[in-house]
């Protein structure tokens, strides 16, 4: 075996050694205490609670506009049919 050929060889277990102790080292880091985890979890589940209630404030507020603009729409056709009648009836009297 050529000297390139050992060299070869041990490089390649070197990245397996480095790659080994990445791995460990981000597992190590990956972990946390069941404080910790118990806290994230409270964390999360106030979070998710309060995007809820905005939500639901959201939907409730766009459904009120949605609401006041088709009543402020009716109110229009109702206003502009009142008015011409007015004008018919007006002009109709002369």
């Amino acid at each position: 075996m050529s000297d390139d050929d050992l060299i070869q060889i041990r490089r390649s277990e070197l990245r397996a050694e480095m790659a080994i102790a990445i791995d460990e080292t981000l597992a190590r880091r990956r972990s946390i205490d069941e404080e910790t985890h118990r806290q994230d979890h409270e964390f999360l589940k106030t979070w998710r609670e309060r995007e809820m209630r905005k939500r639901d404030s959201r939907e409730k507020v766009r459904e009120q506009v949605v609401g006041w603009s088709i009543i402020t729409m009716l109110s229009g056709v109702g206003y502009a049919a009142y008015r011409g009648a007015v004008n018919l009836l007006h002009k109709a009297g002369q």
